[in-house]
């Protein structure tokens, strides 16, 4: 079970990660993805 949350998690942050690359703003991102906007902005 846990495995398979973390790896959830790291799945949206690599999305977030890539989203940003593509200039998508961070209030889309946090749709999209459920991540805070803090998370995001950890990401830059």
């Amino acid at each position: 079970m846990f495995k398979a949350i973390f790896g959830d998690e790291q799945n949206k942050l690599e999305i977030a990660k890539n989203m940003l690359l593509e200039d998508i703003d961070i209030e889309t991102i946090s749709k999209v993805t459920n991540l805070s906007k803090e998370e995001i902005e950890g990401l830059k």
